[in-house]
């Protein structure tokens, strides 16, 4: 009798198991969200931005359960259908990589498994912070262990149904330009060997190290072009921004620019990996300034029938805009149907 008692309670946990994980893996229908305005196919926004560079707690602060739920929520409510996730690293003068893969595989896996049951698709790249690189080399990067990082995560991007990876972003200037040349050539097959979803580049197409680079077709076979955008102007020496005027100018030429990658590539798939702005007067922009700049930006982007975009920072979160929605409700005005 007892053997018969135990046999039908592990049948019983058995199935109680599988009805939670069922329940775990069910698309989420207990919410009603706003119909979706498709006026890009990739409406894309970062998921955090609490730090550029890994530090130890990055994951628990920034992809811990209750704030994952809370910015695909919002995420939904202003019309977005991609979000952009990244794996931390930072670098050191000798061209070390420092991270925590175990705790980013683990933490990205649960955020990634929450976007989708909401039907959001990610966007999904290792990084590491081009600032230290460029213009005045204070890191330097060992192009072999980038590489088994990239790999590494292409894998985990194919185990976990990832619709978007890019082998980094701005690897162009952070990488010396020789072996820029030959990497991102030579990454693309590797990536291939792991990954099945659509491969993107993710730079920006300025200066000579650019020019180096691109005139030998280094993209050739990637699925998606891709730059980012953070518009500045050169005033006495001072990088940013004191027009709309300005920010429209610059931004309507990169996108020219990035068309006509589209074009050389034989490419449609034509996105803007992070758009930005940089200093406003000296210092970061409003969130007013920032929701004016941006969506100006937008307008020249629907002009060049761009694919899709990726929005910097966006949301009324502590690390992006604080408790400001004006960005929020700019993108509704755009990304969400008229209730009319």
């Amino acid at each position: 009798m007892k053997k018969k008692t135990i046999i039908l309670l592990i049948i019983g946990l058995a199935g109680l198991t599988s009805f939670f994980y069922f329940q775990k893996t069910q698309k989420n229908t207990n919410f009603h969200f706003p119909k979706r305005h498709e006026e890009f196919k990739i409406q894309g926004l970062m998921w955090r931005s609490i730090a550029y560079y890994y530090n130890p707690s990055i994951y628990s602060e920034i992809y811990n359960p209750s704030a994952n739920e809370r910015l695909v929520k919002k995420a939904k409510n202003v019309g977005a259908n991609y979000l952009l996730i990244r794996a931390f690293y930072s670098g050191t003068e000798e061209g070390k990589l420092i991270g925590d893969d175990r705790k980013a595989e683990e933490s990205l896996r649960k955020a990634i498994e929450i976007a989708h049951n909401y039907d959001i698709k990610i966007f999904l790249s290792p990084f590491i912070e081009s600032m230290e690189f460029w213009p005045k080399r204070k890191w330097n990067l060992d192009v072999e262990k980038w590489t088994e990082k990239v790999l590494k995560w292409a894998r985990f991007a194919q185990e976990n149904n990832v619709e978007l990876f890019a082998p980094g972003f701005e690897m162009a200037i952070i990488m010396d330009k020789e072996e820029a040349k030959k990497w991102f050539k030579t990454i693309l097959p590797e990536i291939r060997k792991v990954y099945k979803g659509k491969i993107t580049f993710a730079e920006i197409p300025y200066g000579e190290q650019w020019e180096f680079i691109e005139k030998d077709n280094v993209f050739e076979g990637y699925d998606c072009v891709g730059i980012t955008i953070f518009p500045w102007k050169d005033y006495d020496g001072e990088h940013d921004l004191r027009s709309f005027e300005d920010l429209k100018q610059h931004t309507q030429k990169q996108v020219e620019l990035l068309n006509d990658l589209g074009e050389k590539y034989n490419t449609d798939c034509r996105i803007v990996a992070t758009l930005g702005m940089d200093y406003w007067y000296g210092k970061e922009p409003s969130p007013e300034i920032r929701a004016q700049g941006y969506n100006l930006s937008l307008d020249v982007l629907k002009e060049y029938n761009v694919t899709g975009v990726f929005l910097h920072l966006w949301a009324s979160e502590h690390d992006q805009l604080g408790e400001s929605r004006e960005v929020e409700e700019m993108l509704k005005t755009r990304w969400i149907e008229s209730e009319k």
